[in-house]
């Protein structure tokens, strides 16, 4: 078996500020921005708990985020509906008839 690592390239886009700020801490600790993600990436992979609280917390983040887009919209529908069931309900009290 051969003593060289194949490696994956991946390529992920972040905020410029985002990208500053973990470009100065890489910087300060002497260490490189591929360093840090593949010893984050490899210690998260091998379970380390600490990193799967993380990625969990950030999955639920993003269905709460979701949910909440959903909720909103069904709740717009909802609305809509039953401004259209007012709408109805007061041209049948007036006898005036509605479009549709």
């Amino acid at each position: 078996m051969s003593s060289l690592a194949t490696k994956k390239s991946v390529h992920f886009n972040l905020l410029i500020e985002t990208h500053a700020e973990f470009r100065v801490l890489t910087f300060r600790k002497k260490l490189s921005m591929q360093e840090v993600v593949e010893g984050l990436v490899s210690r998260l992979v091998n379970g380390d708990p600490s990193l799967v609280k993380i990625i969990d917390q950030i999955a639920e983040n993003k269905y709460n985020k979701e949910l909440r887009k959903v909720m909103g919209t069904d709740a717009e529908t909802i609305f809509d509906v039953i401004e259209k069931y007012d709408s109805l309900k007061e041209a049948e009290c007036s006898g005036k008839k509605t479009k549709d």
